[in-house]
């Protein structure tokens, strides 16, 4: 939505805002402690030429590793258009490829963690809240942050339904996004453990 803003696109159709679902991707290594996701995103920058498409102010603060800047935890500081962000305290896709917990391969119930792997889980929750605290802190952007065990939002996905079905006090992520988009509340956070949030069953 920055780029937009950039173009001009915001002059000639009016207030431009965005909307980022399941975005939010944590620069944090393995339940083993290999950072193999930061890793990737150094490997995914080169290979896709990133420079020229991302935050340039983030770019410019970060001359040595530009490649933080496709981590939303670093580059989110630099955005000016406001943005509300959708995402899963628990995201799938990252528990599963990110963290590499071998109970949530092929399984979205945690119930079959045990041990370090069930810490790991509960840390993941615990981190996302705290590195996505700016978001919640902002008075422009909005957040509906769930306890869930899901990645995108906005979709259907896995049999899903979460933009019309999932909740955070009462409202779910289309009310709360066009809440938020016509200027009324904001902020729907779960600060909550696993497994306080039904999520649509």
């Amino acid at each position: 939505s920055d780029v937009y803003k950039r173009q001009g696109i915001n002059a000639e159709y009016g207030n431009v805002k965005g909307l980022a679902d399941g975005g939010w991707f944590l620069d944090i290594p393995t339940k083993d402690g290999v950072p193999l996701f930061n890793s990737q995103i150094r490997s995914a920058f080169s290979l896709w030429n990133s420079t020229g498409a991302l935050n340039p102010t983030c770019v410019q603060n970060y001359p040595n590793m530009p490649w933080k800047c496709l981590f939303a935890q670093y580059t989110y500081p630099y955005l000016n258009t406001p943005v509300f962000v959708v995402n899963a305290k628990y995201d799938s896709y990252q528990l599963s490829n990110a963290v590499e917990l071998p109970c949530l391969a092929f399984d979205s119930n945690p119930d079959s963690c045990k041990g370090s792997d069930m810490d790991a889980f509960l840390n993941f929750g615990k981190t996302m809240e705290l590195v996505i605290q700016p978001v919640i802190s902002s008075t422009k952007d909005g957040i509906f942050l769930d306890a869930c065990i899901n990645h995108c939002q906005t979709l259907y996905l896995d049999n899903i339904e979460a933009w019309l079905n999932f909740k955070v006090n009462n409202t779910t992520p289309q009310q709360a996004f066009s809440k938020w988009f016509y200027g009324n509340e904001s902020k729907w956070v779960d600060s909550c453990t696993y497994p306080c949030n039904a999520c649509g069953k």
